[in-house]
């Protein structure tokens, strides 16, 4: 027996709207959306109208590509003290070293982090956003989150690694469509949002995640 068409939330709908947009061509495609077995939503992108589907939720969609402009070929930021990096080639990589994501915006400076990425959190977040853009920014000032382990504050080892700009990740996998169940709020936080982060230990710049950065220092 099939599982009954999904009802969708304004959450969820803002999120399919950004999953969406990542997806640039002339051409229609169709959204299908179905209720897994876990009472998640899952997706499939379909190339031509499947037809009526009364167990999913079909959304025909088409984002058109960007207009024919001169496209930008280089752009570099330097931290004080710190070599050059390439913004257009900014990697978030995984414990194994494999590349997961590839940057598409980066934000330096209390004003653009105030203007564009608050905003953008307290649209996606909804009831979750005070916390959510309570900890990005404390994030983004170098606060760890609370150690609640041993030893408190005083066991934790102090960092060589410092940030210095937020980078945004584009993420198209419906698993951001899916609102998370509350008690796993915290680990499904950030993960549209890492850090460009300087090691002074080994002169080199890294792209952390968020929830890995914001973990208590000496873990």
């Amino acid at each position: 027996m099939a599982n009954p068409q999904p009802v969708l939330n304004s959450r969820q709908l803002r999120k399919i709207a950004e999953a969406v947009s990542g997806y640039r061509s002339d051409h229609p495609f169709w959204l299908v959306l179905t209720q897994g077995e876990d009472g998640g939503l899952e997706y499939t992108v379909l190339p031509q109208d499947p037809g009526p589907r009364p167990e999913a939720v079909v959304i025909p969609c088409r984002t058109p590509k960007e207009a024919d402009r001169p496209r930008v070929v280089d752009a570099t930021i330097r931290a004080e003290g710190a070599p050059d990096v390439n913004l257009l080639n900014l990697k978030l990589e995984d414990d194994e070293g494999d590349v997961v994501r590839t940057a598409d915006a980066v934000f330096w400076g209390e004003s653009s982090v105030e203007k564009f990425v608050v905003p953008y959190y307290a649209s996606v977040y909804g009831s979750e956003a005070g916390d959510a853009v309570t900890e990005l920014l404390d994030t983004y000032n170098g606060v760890a989150a609370e150690d609640t382990g041993a030893g408190g504050a005083e066991s934790m080892e102090p960092s060589t690694t410092a940030a210095y700009a937020l980078v945004h990740i584009p993420r198209s996998e419906y698993i951001e469509l899916d609102d998370p169940p509350a008690a796993q709020a915290e680990p499904t936080r950030h993960d549209r949002f890492a850090v460009l982060a300087f090691d002074r230990a080994t002169g080199t710049h890294r792209v952390i995640a968020v929830k890995e950065y914001r973990k208590p220092r000496g873990r």
